[in-house]
């Protein structure tokens, strides 16, 4: 899936890092993959991380993931991506 960023930062305020944290969560990726995708420690994904669960109201990866979809689904913007990990 692909999220809607436009609609993310507007309606929760997310930073382009904590966008491309939880693009990343949404594709499934662990924090070093994202850290690794991103050029930063897996720490500072850990604490993008947190701040966007904190603003988007979730207590884990997988709630945001689901609520970053469903908010890009709602928009109508989210086309299928294909994606092959490895």
């Amino acid at each position: 899936m692909q999220i809607d960023r436009h609609l993310l930062v507007l309606r929760f305020g997310l930073s382009h890092r904590q966008l491309e944290v939880v693009d990343g969560v949404v594709r499934g990726l662990t924090n070093r993959e994202i850290g690794s995708e991103m050029q930063i420690s897996s720490e500072s994904v850990r604490t993008h991380l947190g701040v966007a669960m904190r603003k988007v109201g979730v207590r884990n990866r997988t709630a945001l993931a689901s609520a970053t979809v469903e908010a890009s689904m709602e928009s109508g913007t989210v086309p299928v991506r294909t994606t092959s990990r490895g």
